[in-house]
């Protein structure tokens, strides 16, 4: 038979072994279920599963993951350093814990945490890309093209970098820069059509025609294969109908506007475009009205559009219904001043031939 002493000791072991089984287990539903099963409040949660010394940092991450998503940022960032402070060879935590503190505005932080990733896995292509976007939120542009640099210089072969390069290049005017970087593109894949397109935009913005024609015409006759490469074919036909026209080739814009909007239905401004060569030239009336009828549609009350149509008419002899359009333009009240200017002079130019009143 059991002393008394012994059946006091056993009866603590139990309790003891009750306590801890409860921990346990606690601690184990949360990481399965979620933080909404406790019923204690989130830092007594914590504490318990931290002591019991089995959470792992991915299971700290996906807390961290969970409060983030439920708006407590406070409560992430206690999770994300747990799982640092388990794995801090961990690259991937490391970028997790940095959104963060970016999140928090605690940039220094930030940027710590973001280039100890780098530190160990220099190539992770994704933090540099964080970093340029932290620099970006702080205003430090030259931080920004430092970044997208290095990424371009750390990992050679990965083409979206130098698509986000050329593309912040192009956003602050540094013309010169993207115009070399995309030179390297096409020669080194001359099946980027994305690096083609941006050249042939950058040529029109400086004026040589001719380099911005033999540039999309490089998108135009290459296959398209994804989406993205489909939607620059299609754009780079209208692009060129714009060059052709501004080059006074109105039979070919016509053909490149015509083309974009066989390839793409809803492409409005191709019409509206088609419709102004129709106009300007004196030709084919009746399917100027038709296209820019079409393009209302896709778009009502465009004031550029509105115009097209109004001039359509005048030229066609219906000048009653070309001031009632005109009016409905100037009714926009569109933003651009030099718009405004000439659909008021429109107006006085139809008027004047139709010998009405403003």
């Amino acid at each position: 038979m059991a002393s008394k002493k012994t059946v006091r000791q056993e009866k603590v072991k139990k309790v003891e072994r009750q306590k801890t089984k409860g921990k346990c287990e606690g601690r184990t539903i949360l990481g399965w279920q979620g933080w909404g099963f406790c019923r204690l409040p989130f830092a007594v949660c914590l504490l318990v599963l931290v002591g019991c010394g089995q959470y792992t940092a991915y299971d700290h991450l996906d807390q961290a993951l969970l409060a983030q998503a439920q708006g407590d940022i406070e409560t992430a960032l206690v999770q994300m350093q747990a799982a640092v402070e388990i794995q801090p060879q961990d690259a991937y935590l490391l970028r997790q814990l940095g959104w963060m503190y970016q999140q928090r505005k605690e940039y220094d932080a930030a940027f710590v945490a973001f280039q100890t990733a780098l530190k160990l896995e220099p190539a992770y292509v994704a933090v540099y890309q964080d970093l340029a976007m932290l620099s970006e939120e702080q205003g430090d542009i030259e931080g920004v093209i430092g970044w997208l640099e290095s990424v371009v210089a750390a990992v050679p072969d990965y083409k979206a970098s130098y698509r986000d390069l050329a593309a912040f290049y192009l956003r602050q005017e540094r013309f010169q820069d993207a115009r070399s970087l995309l030179d390297g593109v096409v020669v080194r894949w001359p099946e980027a059509t994305w690096a083609y397109f941006r050249l042939g935009g950058l040529y029109v913005h400086l004026d040589l025609p001719a380099q911005a024609i033999e540039s999309f015409r490089k998108v135009v006759v290459l296959e398209p294969v994804t989406d993205i490469e489909y939607a620059l074919f299609v754009e780079a036909h209208s692009a060129l109908g714009n060059v052709y026209y501004d080059q006074k080739n109105y039979d070919l814009a016509i053909e490149f506007f015509g083309k974009a909007i066989e390839l793409n239905p809803a492409d409005h401004s191709s019409m509206n475009n088609l419709a102004w060569v129709y106009a300007t030239q004196r030709t084919l009336v009746e399917d100027g009205i038709h296209f820019s009828r079409r393009s209302l549609q896709l778009r009502p009350n465009s004031p550029t559009y509105l115009d097209t149509l109004a001039e359509l008419y005048f030229i066609s002899g219906d000048v009653e219904q070309a001031i009632q359009i005109i009016r409905q333009a100037i009714a926009q009240d569109p933003d651009q001043p030099e718009l405004r200017a000439h659909l008021r002079r429109q107006l006085a130019r139809f008027l004047a031939r139709g010998q009405g009143r403003v």
